[in-house]
């Protein structure tokens, strides 16, 4: 089998925001597997103090290339928290519905069992632990999530159900849209750890400073079939 070969791109634009000192990010992801091009992502954005999911039996957040999240993490001041509102994970057809979900460290994520049958979710992450026990269908059960850091959850029911809570000490994130753009507001200027995350790929960081200058990040992935 050949290799599988993938390339992000990630292209930052920068803009002032009048009266503010602040400014929005932009960027490019696209996905080159064999010469042919991918578009990634779902036509709902996450951005600073606010949270939109879908919850749909064919939602497309079932797929790893559409739960791509975009973080940016200020190295020169700390930002201001608050929970991300109206965060939650359902359960249908024995799969969590979205399969990676960024929140703000503190904010509450609603676990929803949409299903026909009992579903129980729980985390055995190092300092970020729970179970909430098995729920009937019908049932949403809320918990807090009270370290930043990422959170692996389960069902200890359906061995082959798992998820990612993306808990953030920033309000500065974005998921990728479904062509292949992302935006992310309210940017103070300064240095910035820009955090690309993919389940199946993990974290891409790097470094870079937002001011009038264009920036564009390049990444690469390498897959083998």
């Amino acid at each position: 089998m050949k290799p599988l070969i993938t390339t992000l791109i990630l292209v930052f634009i920068t803009f002032p925001i009048v009266g503010r000192c602040q400014y929005q990010v932009q960027g490019t992801v696209i996905i080159h597997i064999q010469g042919k091009k991918k578009l990634l992502g779902r036509d709902t954005e996450y951005g600073a103090f606010q949270s939109k999911v879908g919850s749909t039996l064919d939602s497309p957040l079932l797929e790893a290339d559409n739960n791509m999240i975009i973080s940016l993490h200020p190295l020169d001041f700390t930002p201001t928290i608050s929970p991300t509102q109206n965060a939650f994970i359902t359960q249908v057809n024995q799969r969590f519905i979205p399969q990676v979900l960024p929140v703000m460290v503190g904010s509450v994520v609603y676990f929803l069992n949409e299903d026909n049958e009992y579903h129980n979710v729980y985390s055995r992450t190092p300092k970020s632990s729970f179970n909430i026990g098995r729920r009937s269908p019908g049932n949403t059960y809320p918990q807090k999530i009270r370290k930043p850091g990422l959170i692996t959850i389960s069902c200890d029911i359906h061995a082959h159900m798992n998820a990612v809570i993306l808990s953030l000490e920033t309000p500065y994130f974005s998921r990728v849209q479904t062509d292949g753009t992302f935006k992310v507001e309210g940017l103070p200027s300064g240095r910035y750890r820009a955090e690309l995350f993919h389940k199946k790929y993990g974290t891409q960081i790097k470094e870079i400073t937002i001011d009038q200058e264009n920036i564009i990040l390049t990444y690469e992935l390498h897959e083998k079939s």
